[in-house]
């Protein structure tokens, strides 16, 4: 059987980690792109992260190019 084909515009590979993690590699100065993909109401009700940048999930195939390539991205 095939590997499915790969339809994503966004590359792999997917690390998943947790938060005390990427507190820990931001506080070695470790650089990181922070993306925040919720809805406004969201970000209001429950706060971010310092240094984010928010792109709401319907938005993202538009604005895509605001994501740079060569650098770690954090999506939350």
């Amino acid at each position: 059987m095939s590997k499915p084909e790969n339809k994503s515009k966004f590359s792999d590979p997917t690390i998943r980690f947790d938060p005390k993690l990427l507190k820990e590699k931001l506080d070695q100065g470790e650089e990181v792109f922070l993306l925040d993909v919720r809805r406004p109401e969201e970000l209001e009700q429950i706060g971010t992260i310092e240094g984010y940048h928010h792109i709401p999930m319907n938005q993202l195939e538009d604005r895509i190019s605001e994501v740079p390539k060569g650098k770690p991205l954090v999506v939350f």
